[in-house]
Order: C-alpha cells, then sequence, then structure tokens
C-alpha cells in the first residue's frame, strides 16, 4: 500500500488527527466529517511561530543592512503589509479542495504541473529549516555559555542543533493536531515575551542613525530590506494549506483569508518590530541577532528568551516546514511506498547535513540573502497565479480531480495538455525571470536593476508580471485551451480508492 493510499484508505470519520498522536491523513482529500478546524485558526497558526529567533531575526536584518530606526521601522511594516497579502487569494483555496496548496495548485498548473509548487515550497521549506534549527542551536550554546562559561565552538553548537532537530522531528511526525494545537500555548507565552522584551529594552533603546548602508546608498538598501521583511509572510503563504484543509468547505472565503491575513500580518509585524527595537542596542552585532540579544539581555531575562523565542516558537516554524516538505513529498512517484514518518525522519537527518553546508561552512548572512531573493521572485508569481485561478473559478472546483496522478486512467478538469497548464507555465517563467532582471543582491546583480536605480523591486515585477500575463494568456486562449478528460464524477462510482471520498473507502 502506497502512502497516499494509506491515508485514502481509512474510512470517513476514522482519520487519527489528535495532540499527542501521528496524524492518520496525508494529502488525501480530508472527509468533510473530519473537518473540525475553524477559519480563526488561521489565525492562531500563523502568529505565534513568528516570535522565534529565525523569523525574528528578520526585523533585525535591516538594521544590520545600516538602516536607522525609523527607515528599519517603515520597512518592516511596509514588508508585513505587502507581503501578508498573498494570502488573500492562497488562503481559501484548501478549504474548498481538502488538500494541501501544493496539490491545490493544479487548479492552476495542472495534475503534473503541481511538481513546480512542490519545488518551490521545498526550497522555501529547507531554506527556513536551516535558520531556524541553526539560530535555536546557537541559542543553547550562547546562553549556557553566559550562565555557565561552556564552550560556544562547532562541537557545542552541533549537540544543541542535533537536540533540537530531534524534538522537532518528533513534533513534524505526529503532524497538524499536535502542531495547531501546540502553537495555542505558544502564542499566550509569545505575547507575555513581547511585552517583556520591549520592557528589557527600553532603556537600551535610542534612535539609530543608520550609515555605511549595505548596498551603498540608502534606498537600495531600503528596498532590499524590504524585500527581506516582505519575504516572511510570503514564505508562509505555501503552507496555509496544511491547516486550511481541515476548515470545512462551507467556511466563507473572505473570512478565511481575513484571519489568515491577520494573523500572518499581526505576527510577522509584531515580531520583526520587535527584533529591530532591541537590536538598535546592539546594531554591530544585528546580523547576528541570537548572539547579540543573547549578550545585551540581563541575565534574569535569558530563560525566557531561550524558552520562547530560541526554543517553543522555533521548534514550532521548523516543525512546520518539515510537515510541509515531507507531507507533500508523499505524493512524489519515487516517495509513494514510504510512509510520512520514515520520509520526515530521513529529511530531518538531510537536512541537519544542509544547516553544516549553508550556515557553518560559508557565510551565513550572504548566504540568507541570496535566499530569500531567489525563494521571494520565484514563489510570488507561483501564489499569485494560483489566487487568480481560484477567483476566476468562483468556486467551481473539483477536488477530486485534483488526485487524478493517484488514480490510474483519470485525467480530470485539471489535465490540460498531458497534466501541465502551459499557460501557467510561461506565465510564471516570465514573471520570475522578469524579476530576477531587477533583482539586485550581494550575489548577484540582474541586468535592468540600474534602470531604477539599484533599488530591488524585483518580487513586485515577479507577481505584478505574473499574474498579468496569465490573464492575457488565459483570455487569448479562451476555448481554444481548456481542460480537458474525465470528470471526477464519472470515475468516483467505478476507481477503488479515490482519495478520501465518503463512501469509498469501505
Amino acid at each position: 500500500m502506497t502512502n497516499l493510499e494509506a491515508g485514502a484508505s481509512i474510512p470517513a470519520g476514522q482519520g487519527r488527527d489528535n495532540f499527542g498522536r501521528i496524524e492518520t491523513r496525508g494529502i488525501d482529500m480530508i472527509p468533510d466529517v473530519e473537518r473540525k478546524a475553524k477559519p480563526y485558526t488561521l489565525f492562531s497558526v500563523f502568529f505565534g511561530p513568528q516570535f522565534g529567533y529565525g523569523n525574528m531575526l528578520f526585523g533585525a536584518l535591516p538594521i544590520a543592512f545600516g538602516l536607522g530606526w525609523w527607515a528599519a521601522f517603515w520597512s518592516v511594516t511596509i514588508g508585513s503589509a505587502v507581503g501578508s497579502l498573498v494570502f488573500l487569494g492562497i488562503s481559501p483555496l484548501s478549504p474548498k479542495t481538502g488538500t494541501n496548496t501544493q496539490v491545490s495548485s493544479g487548479i492552476a498548473f495542472g495534475v503534473r504541473g503541481r511538481l513546480l509548487g512542490s519545488g518551490i515550497t521545498w526550497f522555501i521549506a529547507v531554506g527556513f529549516f536551516i535558520i531556524l534549527i541553526y539560530t535555536s542551536g546557537q541559542a543553547v550554546v550562547d546562553t549556557f555559555n553566559r550562565w555557565f562559561g561552556t564552550p560556544t565552538g562547532l562541537g557545542a553548537l552541533s549537540i544543541g542543533m542535533l537536540a533540537v532537530l530531534i524534538i522537532t522531528c518528533v513534533a513534524a511526525v505526529l503532524g497538524h493536531g499536535t502542531l495547531e494545537k501546540g502553537i495555542r500555548g505558544i502564542n499566550v507565552v509569545s505575547i507575555v515575551i513581547l511585552v517583556m522584551l520591549l520592557a528589557v529594552f527600553a532603556s537600551k533603546f535610542h534612535v539609530i542613525q543608520g550609515g555605511h548602508y549595505l548596498l551603498g546608498s540608502f534606498w537600495p538598501t531600503w528596498f532590499i530590506a524590504t524585500t527581506t521583511t516582505a519575504s516572511l509572510p510570503i514564505s508562509w503563504g505555501p503552507f496555509v494549506g496544511d491547516y486550511g484543509r481541515y476548515i470545512p468547505a462551507s467556511a466563507p472565503s473572505w473570512k478565511v483569508s481575513a484571519y489568515a491575513v491577520g494573523g500572518i500580518f499581526t505576527g510577522c509585524w509584531l515580531a520583526m518590530t520587535a527584533a529591530a527595537f532591541a537590536a538598535t542596542s546592539f546594531p554591530a552585532q544585528a546580523g547576528d541577532f541570537v548572539t547579540g540579544i543573547t549578550a545585551a539581555a540581563p541575565v534574569w531575562f535569558l530563560f525566557p528568551l531561550l524558552l520562547v523565542p530560541g526554543l517553543a516558537s522555533n521548534i514550532a516554524s521548523a516543525a512546520m516546514s518539515l510537515y510541509n516538505a515531507t507531507l507533500d513529498i508523499g505524493a512524489w512517484p519515487f516517495f509513494y511506498r514510504f510512509k510520512r514518518y520514515i520520509i520526515t525522519a530521513a529529511f530531518g537527518l538531510v537536512l541537519l547535513g544542509l544547516t553544516y553546508l549553508f550556515v557553518v561552512a560559508t557565510n551565513f548572512l550572504t548566504n540568507l540573502e541570496a535566499f530569500v531573493t531567489i525563494m521571494i521572485v520565484t514563489a510570488t508569481p507561483w501564489m499569485v497565479i494560483i489566487g487568480i485561478e481560484f477567483v476566476l473559478s468562483r468556486g467551481d472546483i473539483a477536488p477530486i480531480d485534483l488526485h487524478a496522478f493517484a488514480i490510474p486512467g483519470m485525467h480530470g478538469k485539471y489535465w490540460y495538455q498531458n497534466g501541465v497548464n502551459v499557460l501557467a507555465f510561461i506565465a510564471w517563467l516570465c514573471g520570475a525571470g522578469l524579476g530576477l532582471l531587477f533583482s539586485t543582491n550581494s550575489l548577484f546583480t540582474g541586468p535592468l536593476e540600474s534602470s531604477v536605480s539599484g533599488v530591488d523591486i524585483s518580487w513586485l515585477v515577479a507577481g505584478v508580471a505574473g499574474g498579468v500575463i496569465y490573464l492575457a494568456l488565459r483570455y487569448a486562449a479562451r476555448g481554444a485551451v481548456s481542460p480537458s478528460g474525465v470528470r471526477d464524477a464519472d470515475l468516483a462510482d467505478s476507481v477503488p480508492g479515490v482519495p478520501g471520498i465518503p463512501g469509498m473507502d469501505a
């Protein structure tokens, strides 16, 4: 029995998703009877994890890039607001499809074209997992060094990262119910720690003026900082389906979007603003945020900092990243045969090795900046195109057809041309390509960046261009190119083991 079939073979109403127990569903369509989540769940899920060091770091980076306090504040505010808008179009999709965002992206990119989204989101999940595991390990090492004078070298860091990795893998293996309910508790303590952090660093805060800009002058540096802060909420967009798939299909789309946008904006803005606020007291170490805040904080405050932003929130974010990656990988052809917890454990070890490669052995800040640029330029047009197709579909979604890749002989509504919507791919390639032409960072500079005076508008160009081109191609080809194949209604009663269809599992 394959990984996908294992979830699909569970009778409707008998899927397990309790706190502390391994989730039995995968990317198979969640039956309506098991969808117990409410739209406000999305606010909760995307609020608390932002208060981990790995995410707060993005708020300290504008200070590290040489910006003053007010420039950094507006960079965080505008970046958080604009980046959160991607949730408007993509968050209501999974409640309608009952599956994750990557499989749901088939409505725009095709049943096989969903693999583009898998690649993009795996890249995001891996990148953030590395950042989160490293910063948690660093928090443990630096805190124990201040307490007991223990070493801070590679050996100590390795032990710290390995311990964090084990806990993260356990949480990711347990899955949705454990993560969702665990984050509720993290939300409460995160607010407490946020208030304490602002109170502790209030006496150290001062309105620094900035200077020594990363890219040589103010505006290019401000825009790359804003790109960096916007990347945090954007990076969470592909994960929203992991939790939205447990929301009933009857939930109003506007309400789902409102809670999702509200949760991601509020969490990102508060966490990054607090990080920038604290970083003004150690601007020279803002890029090494964990070490900087651990050195600047009073000794009594080290335990709360280690417990919540250093471990709890960071581990929650890392587990969500690993859960997303391995949940989706379970739908890839080669990995069908493996259970999700085996994939999770194996990839956890792979990612530990990648953490050493990209963090320990090379320049962390340079790698982070380049990762953010590539991630945001490729992910934004992908999500914009999916959002456009969802809006234009006006709720006419065929969830079962999205699983045609797992049903022998089935094509369905989203088969397009051999399982791929070429128009969506062309629009995405054009959007991402144009965005990279306008990109500027410490690793490479796009040939068109000089036309905007070195200001990085790459992700805005990518998102707008990808969306406009898709709309133009879609309407130009209207009637000439259309989804084809057998509809789910024709096969649902004849194909055994259709994922998650009530009545088919008995």
